[in-house]
Protein backbone atom coordinates (compact mmCIF):
# COMPACT_ATOMS: atom_id res chain seq x y z
CA UNK A 1 0.00 0.00 0.00
CA UNK A 2 1.21 3.15 -1.03
CA UNK A 3 1.86 6.09 1.38
CA UNK A 4 -0.29 8.65 -0.16
CA UNK A 5 -3.41 5.65 -0.25
CA UNK A 6 -2.59 4.92 3.34
CA UNK A 7 -2.85 8.74 4.41
CA UNK A 8 -5.86 8.68 2.58
CA UNK A 9 -7.61 5.90 4.73
CA UNK A 10 -6.89 7.77 8.00
CA UNK A 11 -8.56 10.78 6.45
CA UNK A 12 -11.25 8.77 6.03
CA UNK A 13 -11.40 7.37 9.47
CA UNK A 14 -11.21 10.52 10.97
CA UNK A 15 -13.37 12.53 8.90
CA UNK A 16 -16.04 9.11 9.59
CA UNK A 17 -15.04 9.50 13.68
CA UNK A 18 -15.43 13.57 13.67
CA UNK A 19 -18.73 12.81 11.59
CA UNK A 20 -20.44 10.34 14.23
CA UNK A 21 -18.46 12.31 16.84
CA UNK A 22 -20.86 15.73 15.79
CA UNK A 23 -24.19 13.31 15.45
CA UNK A 24 -24.17 12.17 18.91
CA UNK A 25 -23.25 16.12 20.29
CA UNK A 26 -26.35 17.38 18.25
CA UNK A 27 -28.33 15.08 21.02
CA UNK A 28 -25.51 15.54 23.88
CA UNK A 29 -24.21 18.94 23.58
CA UNK A 30 -23.31 19.31 27.36
CA UNK A 31 -21.30 15.87 27.17
CA UNK A 32 -17.50 17.08 27.80
CA UNK A 33 -15.61 14.13 27.00
CA UNK A 34 -17.50 13.41 23.68
CA UNK A 35 -16.88 17.53 23.18
CA UNK A 36 -13.14 16.73 24.10
CA UNK A 37 -13.12 14.03 21.47
CA UNK A 38 -14.02 16.22 18.95
CA UNK A 39 -11.94 18.60 19.53
CA UNK A 40 -8.67 16.65 19.11
CA UNK A 41 -9.87 14.17 16.08
CA UNK A 42 -11.42 17.22 14.01
CA UNK A 43 -7.70 18.88 14.50
CA UNK A 44 -5.59 15.78 13.95
CA UNK A 45 -7.87 15.49 10.83
CA UNK A 46 -6.91 18.90 9.77
CA UNK A 47 -3.35 18.07 10.19
CA UNK A 48 -3.66 15.00 8.08
CA UNK A 49 -5.58 16.79 5.24
CA UNK A 50 -3.19 19.49 5.15
CA UNK A 51 -0.26 17.09 4.97
CA UNK A 52 -2.05 15.18 2.02
CA UNK A 53 -2.91 18.46 0.62
CA UNK A 54 1.12 19.78 0.81
CA UNK A 55 1.97 16.50 -0.56
CA UNK A 56 -0.15 14.91 -3.12
CA UNK A 57 -2.42 18.17 -4.00
CA UNK A 58 -5.86 18.61 -3.07
CA UNK A 59 -8.32 16.19 -1.85
CA UNK A 60 -11.27 19.03 -3.22
CA UNK A 61 -12.15 21.19 -5.59
CA UNK A 62 -12.15 23.66 -2.23
CA UNK A 63 -8.57 22.41 -1.34
CA UNK A 64 -6.16 24.54 -1.73
CA UNK A 65 -5.96 26.21 -5.32
CA UNK A 66 -2.38 26.78 -6.43
CA UNK A 67 -2.95 29.13 -9.30
CA UNK A 68 -4.54 26.12 -11.46
CA UNK A 69 -6.79 23.70 -11.18
CA UNK A 70 -5.14 20.96 -10.06
CA UNK A 71 -7.58 19.42 -8.12
CA UNK A 72 -8.69 17.65 -11.86
CA UNK A 73 -5.44 16.28 -12.13
CA UNK A 74 -5.30 14.05 -8.93
CA UNK A 75 -7.33 10.99 -8.49
CA UNK A 76 -10.39 11.07 -7.99
CA UNK A 77 -12.54 8.84 -4.71
CA UNK A 78 -13.14 5.64 -6.82
CA UNK A 79 -9.56 5.52 -8.28
CA UNK A 80 -7.75 6.03 -4.90
CA UNK A 81 -7.78 2.22 -4.66
CA UNK A 82 -5.82 1.89 -8.20
CA UNK A 83 -2.80 3.71 -6.59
Amino acid sequence: MTEQKILFRQIQLYKFAVHETILYLDGHPCDKKALEFYKKYNCKLSEMKKAYEDKYGPLTSFGNLQGTWKWVECPWPWEIDSL
